[in-house]
């Protein structure tokens, strides 16, 4: 029996859901039995879709069983954008020579862009795919620059930087099931897609960290693993017996399931019931196997390394999927860890079952304001007023934008609404404008520019047009290399001082404006990678390339 006959055979089955022998359980358990004992390498070149669903089967088992719930039309490019996927996640872990690896990361950018003439299989798959439903270049093209960067540095220093990761990979593939779905165009969709991927990027990883441990490699980020005191040569030596590791697996799971938490409450009805549409289903059913492992974890203290955690329940688990309610249970998560072994004596550590916050609260927005003596601030409903020794600007807020001072010097920002998307994206933003607002009527925004090059020079003078409307009467006359001087008026606004013929100190109480400028001045002469001549600002630097030899 082939794959496809399989295949065929679990979608007739599902949709009848006749009796206990062919419950979905039952068909995925029949589907796996003929899958395992099939040589995926007997489909060639020829055939890419085959080619990419047995890629995922081989590759990501529970991928490959969440796929089948796709409509069957949207299958081959369900399994294409998958293979893509994971083809990209395993470079890293295939090849020895980090040459070799973006060498690997420079033919998948390649094959991107010329998807019309393709070289691999998958890019076929992708080129076929492309031609029924909607594959945006960009998200292949953000999956392979994260990859890319991430191939020559495996650990994060924090959770930032894995969550970035996670954005660009895990999420931006929902993002493409959601558009093959025809669901892009939903924000609810989007926002729970991208909680989802953060949880799946944290779950893998907890079940790949003892192979992980092994190469020497530590995925817990290094501020999670110094927060506990663990040492990660001992974690790569000792394994299980590390000390204080099951602290730092604890804080690392406890991300994931915040973020599942958080992509579950989107979901929210107006009874307080977590239902997921019929037509997103395909996408969320994702959710199964990362619920099933943080359940196990916990039921085993959240020590990674118990042999148990790496047995597969999903069978059981999709079983019952056609519960909308299931994938993201309301209630408890120690209903379902009833159905597993009970936990060993001793302490034992749970995740919060309360709805989750975190991915709701903007990090820079709740960061309180500490106002200087000589600042005043006079809030109203439409704006807020800040008076400083160098003079007086004003902030616009939305009506939803709450400001309270908890503190005689301290002012707090907040939103109404945290969960909706404008208002939590302007939360952080009416902060950081605040705040600059404060800074730059008290001590204001200074910024050097350095000229870099051969008789590279400025020189500040008056402008022989004088004073006009918006500029001050000065200029700066500057010398980057051209058969002619470039002059640039300096506006009322911005302050200009010369004190060394190759920098610019310019100075402003209004950083935007100020960054306005400056990004004047320097494109009149950008910094170029292969002498490294050009306008450089405040402290950026650039790379050096070799130049192309004929």
């Amino acid at each position: 029996m082939t794959r496809s006959h399989v295949a065929d055979r679990l979608l007739l089955n599902l949709r009848r859901g006749h009796h206990a022998s062919r419950t979905i359980a039952g068909c995925i358990i029949h589907a796996r039995k003929y899958a395992t004992n099939t040589n995926s390498s007997s489909v060639g070149p020829q055939d890419p879709d085959s080619y990419c669903r047995d890629f995922v089967m081989k590759h990501d088992r529970d991928a490959y069983l969440t796929s089948q719930f796709f409509p069957k039309h949207l299958q081959p490019a369900c399994f294409a954008v998958r293979a893509f996927y994971l083809e990209l996640a395993m470079i890293q872990d295939s090849v020895t020579n980090p040459l070799i690896g973006q060498m690997r990361m420079q033919f998948w950018k390649d094959a991107i862009q010329h998807l019309g003439t393709p070289q691999h299989p998958i890019t076929a798959a992708l080129r076929d795919a492309s031609k029924t439903v909607h594959i945006a270049p960009y998200h292949l093209r953000r999956i392979v620059d994260a990859r890319d960067v991430d191939l020559n540095s495996p650990s994060h220093l924090n959770m930032d930087t894995l969550l970035a990761l996670a954005e660009s990979t895990t999420s931006t593939l929902n993002y493409m099931l959601l558009s093959i779905l025809g669901l892009s165009s939903s924000d609810t969709y989007s926002h729970a897609a991208s909680h989802l991927g953060a949880a799946q990027t944290i779950a893998t990883l907890l079940r790949a960290l003892p192979y992980h441990a092994s190469k020497g490699v530590m995925v817990i980020p290094a501020s999670i693993t110094a927060k506990h005191h663990v040492n990660q040569e001992e974690v790569f030596r000792r394994g299980p017996a590390a000390a204080n590791l099951p602290d730092a697996v604890y804080d690392f799971a406890v991300v994931a399931n915040d973020h599942l938490i958080t992509s579950r409450e989107l979901f929210k009805t107006e009874n307080e019931r977590i239902e997921i549409p019929r037509e997103a289903m395909p996408v969320f059913l994702n959710a199964v196997p990362v619920q099933n492992y943080l359940n196990r974890l916990q039921t085993a203290n959240f020590d990674v390394f118990t042999p148990k955690l790496q047995l597969h329940r999903e069978d059981f688990l999709l079983g019952h999927a056609r519960s909308p309610r299931l994938v993201c249970p309301s209630k408890t998560s120690s209903t379902m860890l009833t159905r597993i072994q009970r936990p060993p004596p001793g302490l034992h550590r749970f995740f919060s079952t309360s709805a989750c916050r975190q991915g709701h609260i903007s990090h820079i927005g709740c960061t309180p304001i500490v106002v200087p003596p000589e600042a005043v601030l006079t809030p109203s409903s439409s704006e807020i007023t800040v008076k400083g020794p160098l003079g007086t600007t004003s902030v616009p807020l939305k009506p939803f934008v709450q400001l309270t001072f908890p503190e005689p010097r301290t002012l707090s920002v907040a939103v109404e609404n945290s969960s909706m998307k404008e208002q939590r994206q302007m939360w952080g933003t009416t902060r950081t404008l605040i705040s600059n607002a404060i800074t730059g009527m008290t001590q204001g925004f200074s910024v050097p520019l350095y000229l870099v090059g051969v008789g590279y020079r400025a020189a500040l003078e008056d402008d022989p047009r004088g004073t006009t409307e918006g500029n001050s009467g000065k200029r700066l006359n500057m010398k980057l290399g051209f058969s002619h001087s470039v002059f640039v008026p300096i506006p009322a606004h911005i302050k200009a001082e010369v004190p060394l013929p190759t920098k610019i100190l310019v100075s402003c109480t209004d950083k935007h404006q100020l960054g306005l400028f400056a990004a004047k001045v320097r494109s009149y002469r950008r910094p170029e990678p292969y002498k490294g001549k050009g306008v450089f600002v405040g402290d950026e630097t650039i790379r050096i390339k070799q130049v192309k030899k004929k």
